[in-house]
């Protein structure tokens, strides 16, 4: 019976000196980031939440790691709302927005 053997095959294994492909990788397609006064609105929109600020100046300035990077992604998050093509550095860009919004604001209070 012809089955009854098992088949022959051949391996081949590929030099290492041989390069895998001729191509060059293909070049990665980013969009800049957008810059801090084109962010500006969409963090003035996030600030008009006050749940949302109360929470985040809770977080801001308490050293705590794990709550301040739960809270950036809240913040994106919610801008997202807004604009959904905010990406995951332009949610944190937006984050610092509103920490600076929120130090001019406490100083303008203890200036009183």
């Amino acid at each position: 019976m012809p089955h009854d053997k098992p088949s022959k095959g051949i391996i081949r294994i590929p030099s290492p000196r041989e390069p895998k492909t001729s191509d060059e990788p293909p070049r990665l397609q980013r969009a800049p980031m957008r810059s801090l006064e084109e962010l500006t609105p969409v963090a003035r929109k996030v600030a008009l939440n006050l749940e949302l600020m109360r929470r985040f100046r809770d977080v801001m300035g308490s050293d705590d790691e794990d709550r301040a990077r739960a809270m950036v992604d809240e913040v994106r998050n919610f801008a997202r709302t807004f604009d959904p093509t905010i990406t995951y550095p332009e949610g944190a860009t937006i984050s610092v927005i509103l920490m600076k919004m929120t130090r001019d604001q406490r100083g303008e209070t203890e200036n009183r």
